[in-house]
């Protein structure tokens, strides 16, 4: 039995309390393929600290005494190259101090292997809040995008490319939301070309296909591009894309793209334009992408001034007084009826129309809405509804006028007489009854009462000059 046979699967993390050069252990924060994290705090300064340990299960293990060895005497070479590599990709990080990249404070060789000291700070990985069903605006994801996209371009300055963005490897803050990259993967890139094992270095779905070669000289920023839009196409629709071997393979065969485009999946909840970057990220070619970080920002920023300038657009249109007024068209007041029309410079005021007066024509602005307009003059309607009074005491004094005639009538038995004043009873009657019940009248109603409020009258008038 060999040494790699012996010890598979033995990898111990530290105990808490292990305490390594003026750090103690505290705790576990993460384990992965190529190392583990640690929560730990510096003794000299009493502040807590993540520290990351060098542990490549590929090609090491852990001894019970916490010293890593490599797994076989071939293994031994390749693990000290990625040491080497991993204390390299340290010392080059150090000199960043970028909001959006995690910062590192030093490192240090322990245990026969190298530990990374990171600043600690609260919150959680984005794999672990979209588990939590939080969900992005548009506004949300630019700013998220632009941040990442901000530390990417530091980083491809200098040549180093992170290789491995992904959900777990963003961290959220809690303070403020900001998103931090976390865990380059420069030495699983290295470590990838000498074991040829695809697993130790991609995530499916997330990985370009230039990442499944083993030649790493056709992968650069436009790598990190495609993986920052697989990220993004997973917050959009909910899906991870589908990985890339797969596309490439299906394209070849059926001669189109399975991946659903996110400006059609999306298309209900973010705009077509940002949607459209999100696809041009995730071209299958890498000459079919944006070549540097900042083609993919000047788009972004691009789509940022266009919504600006159409938000400025659109809070000075609302700030224009309107061209016409189109409620109330007709409004009465103490019995006018006002035209209104809109007042422009060369507009002339309202016209008032006092009651029974002849109407006017009134000439139509150009260029203006056609506006229909209704007079409505005094009528009995009106004077039954406001002046009711006025009526019952105008039948009332008909009939006080009518009562001597009626009692002549009968002295004189002139039945004739007598019939025409109940007829005129009748009709007056019938009309105080109407308008006692005004609030419930119709149509028929008020027709029947003015006519026999006019007829009663008439009838009267006939009475009063047959007995001069």
């Amino acid at each position: 039995m060999d040494i790699q046979t012996l010890h598979a699967g033995n990898t111990l993390v530290l105990e808490p309390g292990t305490e390594l050069n003026q750090y103690k252990i505290l705790k576990v924060l993460g384990q992965g393929t190529f190392g583990i994290t640690y929560l730990a705090v510096n003794l000299t300064l009493n502040q807590h600290v993540a520290i990351k340990e060098f542990l490549p299960e590929p090609v090491a293990y852990r001894e019970h005494s916490n010293t890593v060895r490599p797994k076989s005497a071939n293994d031994q070479l390749t693990f000290q190259h990625f040491k080497q590599r991993f204390l390299e990709e340290a010392q080059n990080l150090a000199l960043f101090k970028h909001q959006n990249i995690v910062r590192i404070n030093g490192y240090f060789e322990a245990n026969e292997t190298a530990y990374m000291v990171m600043d600690y700070e609260t919150g959680i990985s984005l794999e672990q809040q979209l588990a939590q069903g939080y969900r992005y605006s548009e506004a949300e994801l630019t700013s998220f995008v632009r941040q990442l996209s901000s530390g990417l371009h530091r980083l491809h300055q200098v040549g180093i490319i992170h290789r491995d963005i992904k959900p777990d490897n963003i961290f959220i803050r809690a303070h403020d939301n900001s998103p931090v990259l976390l865990d380059f993967g420069s030495a699983r890139h290295a470590l990838h070309q000498k074991t040829q094992d695809m697993t130790t270095l991609l995530t499916v779905g997330y990985a370009p296909i230039e990442q499944y070669s083993t030649n790493g000289t056709r992968q650069g920023p436009w790598t990190d591009i495609y993986s920052l839009a697989a990220v993004c196409y997973e917050l959009v629709t909910g899906n991870r894309p589908m990985e890339s071997t797969i596309r490439s393979e299906t394209k070849m065969r059926t001669g189109s793209d399975p991946l659903p485009l996110a400006a059609e999946t999306a298309k209900n909840h973010f705009s077509h334009a940002f949607l459209q970057l999100i696809d041009q990220g995730l071209a299958m070619l890498a000459e079919d992408r944006p070549q540097s970080i900042e083609g993919w920002q000047t788009s972004l920023d691009q789509l940022n001034r266009t919504k600006i300038q159409d938000i400025e657009a659109l809070q000075q249109k609302l700030s224009e007084p309107p061209l016409a007024t189109h409620h109330q068209l007709n409004q009465q007041t103490n019995n006018r009826t006002v035209i209104p029309f809109p007042i422009q410079a060369d507009t002339p005021p309202p016209t008032e129309i006092e009651p029974n007066k002849a109407e006017t024509p009134v000439e139509k602005p150009t260029n203006l809405p056609t506006l229909t307009l209704t007079i409505t003059f005094p009528t009995f309607k009106y004077i039954w509804e406001k002046h009711a009074s006025v009526v019952i005491l105008v039948c009332l004094f008909c009939l006080g006028l009518s009562a001597p005639i009626l009692i002549e009538s009968v002295m004189a038995k002139d039945f004739t007489v007598i019939s025409s004043w109940f007829l005129f009873l009748s009709l007056n009657a019938m009309t105080l009854y109407l308008i006692a019940n005004k609030t419930r009248l119709s149509t028929l109603e008020r027709r029947l009462g003015i006519t026999a409020l006019s007829v009663g009258t008439a009838m009267l008038l006939v009475q009063l000059v047959m007995s001069l």
